[in-house]
C-alpha cells in the first residue's frame, strides 16, 4: 500500500519588528508668545510642538503659574464683609468665649483599691482549699489589674 502524501510544510515567522503609529501628533500651529510675569518669569510657557516628553511635563510643572505666583488678591469682597459681621455678632453674643472647666477628680484610685481589696478577699477564701492555686490565682489577678487599671485604661 503506498504511503500517505505528507501535507505540505508550513514556515512561520515572527511579525514585522516596524511599529504602526496610531497616535501620531499632528504638527501643532506656531504657539502663542507667553504671558509675562511681574517676577520676569515666563508664566505659561509655549507649548511643545510635536511628541511630548518627560522633560516638557517636567519643565511645565516647575513653572509657577497665576496660582503658584507669589501676587495674591488681597481686596477685600462682599465675602469678606459677611465673614467679619458674622464674626462680631457672635463675638457680641459671647460665643467665642471659651472657659476652662475645672478637672473633675478621677474614681480610678477608688475603683482599683475596691477591685484590689475585693479580688484578694475572694482569693483568701481558695488559700484554704487549694493555697498553691489561690497563690497563682492571686499573683495574676493583682498583676493584670494593675496592667489594665493604670496602663491601658484612660483615666475616667
Amino acid at each position: 500500500m503506498a504511503d500517505d502524501a505528507d501535507p505540505p510544510r508550513r514556515f512561520f515567522q515572527l511579525k514585522p519588528k516596524a511599529f504602526e503609529a496610531v497616535n501620531d501628533v499632528p504638527a501643532a500651529p506656531a504657539p502663542p508668545a507667553p504671558d509675562p510675569d511681574p517676577a520676569g518669569r515666563a508664566a505659561n510657557p509655549p507649548a511643545p510642538a510635536g511628541r511630548i516628553d518627560v522633560r516638557d511635563l517636567f519643565a511645565a510643572a516647575t513653572t509657577p503659574g497665576p496660582l503658584l505666583g507669589g501676587s495674591r488678591s488681597t481686596a477685600k469682597n462682599e465675602v469678606h464683609a459677611m465673614l467679619s459681621e458674622n464674626h462680631a455678632r457672635a463675638e457680641a453674643a459671647g460665643l467665642n468665649a471659651v472657659t476652662v472647666r475645672a478637672r473633675r477628680p478621677s474614681r480610678r484610685k477608688r475603683d482599683f483599691w475596691l477591685l484590689l481589696v475585693g479580688g484578694n478577699a475572694v482569693l483568701a477564701v481558695g488559700m484554704v482549699l487549694q493555697p498553691i492555686i489561690a497563690i497563682a490565682g492571686v499573683v495574676l489577678y493583682n498583676v493584670s489589674l494593675l496592667w489594665i487599671m493604670w496602663f491601658v485604661m484612660d483615666d475616667y
